[in-house]
């Protein structure tokens, strides 16, 4: 994936270059988050898609030369075609959940929840969580790592306060609390959420 990315529909991900495949992509995400940079939540899961378009796009570009230009550089070696349209179909099977879900910038955050309930939801349930973060950040002056830290500390702040409901003291305690209950008015005031009419409700 080259270093520059173009705007393209809010996103950075589309690129009028070649993408690097496989695992030096995953690699440079891993390089971006060292640098103190990371990809948005929506940018992150567009990345198997553009790998399979452009894996498909060198496939076919190799295959029309070895049809119609076989003295060219692109048709040179046939047994890449034969390992291209391997990894096509291998990326077609991968398990992009598990592969692509530790790449969250902020997944680390939202594991910390002081309730630990976050950790023992299953992928939909957490996966649903950091759509929320997505679309939060979106409307604040916050990013979606700066949301998810925020609601880690109203949730860290009310797991040190004492409660006689001990019911009321864990659910209070859980990012949840501020991300899509009660709580999110105490979140919204601390990241400075804007709420549009024009796109609907968070």
């Amino acid at each position: 994936m080259r270093k520059s990315f173009v705007q393209h529909r809010g996103g950075r991900i589309y690129s009028s270059g070649k993408l690097l495949l496989g695992r030096r992509c995953i690699a440079y995400v891993c390089q971006l988050r060292a640098t103190g940079r990371s990809l948005q939540l929506e940018e992150l899961w567009v990345l198997p898609t553009l790998i399979k378009l452009v894996l498909l796009e060198r496939i076919l570009s190799q295959a029309d030369a070895l049809l119609h230009s076989p003295s060219t550089p692109e048709a040179s070696d046939p047994a890449l075609l034969t390992r291209r349209i391997k990894s096509l179909r291998e990326i077609g099977f991968a398990d992009w959940p598990s592969v692509m879900e530790p790449m969250v910038a902020f997944d680390t955050i939202l594991q910390q929840d002081p309730a630990q309930a976050y950790p023992r939801m299953d992928f939909d349930s957490r996966e649903l969580y950091r759509k929320r973060v997505a679309a939060i950040a979106k409307h604040s002056e916050c990013s979606e790592i700066q949301v998810a830290q925020a609601a880690l500390a109203l949730a860290a702040e009310a797991y040190q306060q004492q409660l006689a409901d001990a019911r009321i003291h864990m659910r209070h305690s859980h990012i949840g609390y501020y991300l899509i209950d009660r709580g999110f008015d105490r979140l919204r005031a601390k990241i400075g959420y804007r709420h549009r009419l024009s796109t609907g409700c968070v």
